[in-house]
Parts: C-alpha cells; structure tokens; sequence
C-alpha cells in the first residue's frame, strides 16, 4: 500500500495527491480523495487531476484564472440547473473586469490596484457591486487553490447601490392593458399577460408549462419547471428557482376561460403541423409547436406598454410586483402572498415586491378614523 494511502475507521481509503505548486510560498497544494476501493480512488484521482490540469501555478494573470474558474463551475453543475449563473458571471466578468484586470498577475493583485479598477465602473450601479461580488467570489477560490496568499477584496467596502423602483400598474393602466390584450394581433402573447397578471408565474415558468401542468377541473396550474435561455446551450429545462417554486396555483375563472381559449389555438396549430396534443405539449408554444422563446415574450410587453404609453419602469417582471401588491393592498396574509409567488421567505416578498401606495395608506386612516371616533 501507497505511503500516500491510508485506511479510515469508516472503511474508506484516503489518498493524498500533489496537484500543484503555490508560486508565492513554493510548496506543494495538496487534495484528498476517497473511496472503498482502490479502483474508486483511481477514478476519482483522474478527475481531481483532470480539474487541475489547466492550472498554471507560475505567472497566473486575472483573466486566465477567472477563465479557468468558470471552465470548472460548469463542469462541477450536477446538472444543467445553474449553467445560466455561470454564464452571467461570464459575461459580467468579460465586459467589466477582464478588460481592467486581465492582464494582472494574479500574485500582484492588490488593494490600491482593485480600488482603481472599481473606480472606472459607475458609482451607485447594480453591475459595480455585481462585479465585486462576483470577483470576491473567485479570488477566494484562488487563495484555496493556493494561487493568492489573502484575498485582497475582503479589505475593501461591498460598492453600494440604490435599486431601480419596480414600476408597479396602477388599477387603470391594469384595465387598460387587459383591454388591448383582448385585441392584440397575437391573441398566445394576450393570454400570457393574463395568465402572468392573476398567477404571478415568472417569465421562464410560464413558458415552460404543459397542458399536463393545468387542471380544468380543480382550477389549478402547477408549476414544477422552468425553461431558461443559455449561451452555450440554447433553451434548458429545469427545477424551478429554488425548493419554494414548486407550488400548485388556485386560478380565477377568467385565467381558467383564457386557457380553454389557448387549449382550442393550440390543438389548431398542432394540426396543421400533424401533431397530435398530450399532456407533454406546451401550452405556449411557437410556430413550429417548440417552447416560445423568453425573449418573444419580453419583446411582445415592451410593445404593448410603448402602444399604451406607460412608464419605462414596468416591464413583464412588473405583473409579479403588481399582484403581491395588490393581494397586500387585500390584505391577504403575507405568508399566503409569499406561497403564490413562491419565494424563500414571506420576509423577502413583502420587502422586495409590495409596494406603498395609496390603497394601503387609506385603509391604515380607515382604521385609525374608527379607533379614534370610539
């Protein structure tokens, strides 16, 4: 047996392997591997090795190892689920970091050179501590990987940011929507709208539903998938956000109407095209009866808001901050509005999507002016 083997008192073998050279202290960066045999060793070894295999421990710049970084975040996804993360830390990485810091020996990297970088991005903006999250995030897999002694954006100050105000629809912009919705050329986008104002769904979950998904019967939608657009991949399908997703909606009688009328376009586009419907089909679907794309539905209410003229701050991602606010504005408890929309915690939900308005400042004076008058 390996010097380098040795049997635990749980029955597995560890293994210890040298799988580089720290270039600031010069000593060997050593990982463990375990297994029950030494065939199971073996195969682990190769792939702990086959991870590092790209890694060049001398002269390491910023952009070769944030390249390298994002090259082993994909290969580490169990699934597809998370490709569309590390494909935005890419893109954040590649247009406002690499172009600054890429060429910086990662030795060198230090804290008058990282306050100069952030310097050059915009004061206040969401993409500035986006980048510095994101950069602090990788820099700390550097100091493990025994690239960097200290990670130099622990001693610097999170960038802050003041978040745009989600547009919220007033009850009259809402009727005025529904209306030119009832009329559009495309009556699909129509009903998307009006699923979206009463469900709350996110973009990539209404898109992903099947007939499969929807009970006529019992009135209800579950939502159990989500379909989002990759870079590398194209359109994916996957678990919802988080466990919290998962959920079965109640619908309203007019949601359930726009969906039998949805039912009765698609069995005609399914025709033509010599399909027959199941419950695998898509409720949305294109021309040629795929999953309609994101960004057709994105584009589609970017058009309808220019045609009634409402303001740039609603966008499709505003029907889900209008209904928290509204079911709010109900008086509807906090934790059923949290279970609709299918977040973490009720917490988050009526932090980050109800909003103040009038209706809820004049049912707070109702109050008081009957507390009052006794």
């Amino acid at each position: 047996m390996s010097k380098n083997l040795k049997r635990r008192a749980d029955g597995r073998f560890r293994k210890k392997i040298v799988v580089g050279i720290d270039s600031v202290t010069g000593k060997s960066i050593c990982k463990y591997v375990y297994g029950y045999s030494e065939e199971e060793l073996e195969e682990k070894e190769r792939a702990l090795r086959a991870k590092y295999t790209d890694i060049e421990y001398n002269e390491y710049t910023v952009g070769n190892y944030i390249q390298t970084y994002l090259k082993q975040r994909r290969q580490e996804l169990p699934s597809d689920n998370g490709l569309a993360t590390v494909e935005s830390y890419g893109l954040i990485m590649r247009k406002h970091c690499i172009p600054y810091l890429g060429t910086v020996p990662l030795v060198d990297l230090n804290v008058p050179i990282i306050r100069n970088w952030l310097g050059k991005l915009p004061a206040g903006s969401r993409t500035k501590q986006h980048t510095y999250v994101i950069l602090k995030l990788i820099l700390n897999r550097a100091v493990n990987d025994g690239l960097m002694i200290s990670n130099p954006l622990t001693r610097i100050k999170r960038p802050t940011h003041i978040p745009l105000e989600r547009g919220v629809i007033s009850d009259a912009d809402m009727e005025r929507l529904l209306k030119m919705t009832l009329s559009v050329e495309d009556s699909q986008m129509a009903r998307i709208f009006q699923i979206d104002i009463a469900s709350g769904l996110r973009r990539s979950e209404i898109i992903a539903l099947t007939w499969g998904d929807i009970d006529f019967n019992n009135n209800t939608i579950s939502v159990s998938h989500k379909i989002i657009k990759t870079l590398g991949k194209g359109l994916i399908e996957g678990p919802p956000k988080s466990k919290y997703g998962n959920r079965v909606l109640k619908m309203d009688d007019y949601s359930m109407a726009a969906l039998r009328k949805q039912l009765v376009f698609v069995k005609a586009r399914l025709f033509t095209l010599d399909r027959i419907l199941n419950d695998s089909c898509r409720v949305f679907m294109d021309e040629k009866g795929n999953v309609l794309g994101p960004d057709r539905v994105t584009k589609a209410f970017a058009n309808v808001r220019k045609k009634l003229e409402l303001p740039s701050s609603i966008t499709l991602h505003s029907l889900r901050h209008t209904l928290a606010t509204q079911l709010s504005e109900a008086d509807i408890s906090p934790k059923k509005v949290q279970l609709r929309m299918g977040h973490a915690t009720a917490a988050y939900t009526m932090d980050q999507y109800t909003h103040n308005t009038s209706t809820m400042q004049d049912s707070i004076v109702d109050i008081l002016n009957k507390k009052y008058a006794k």
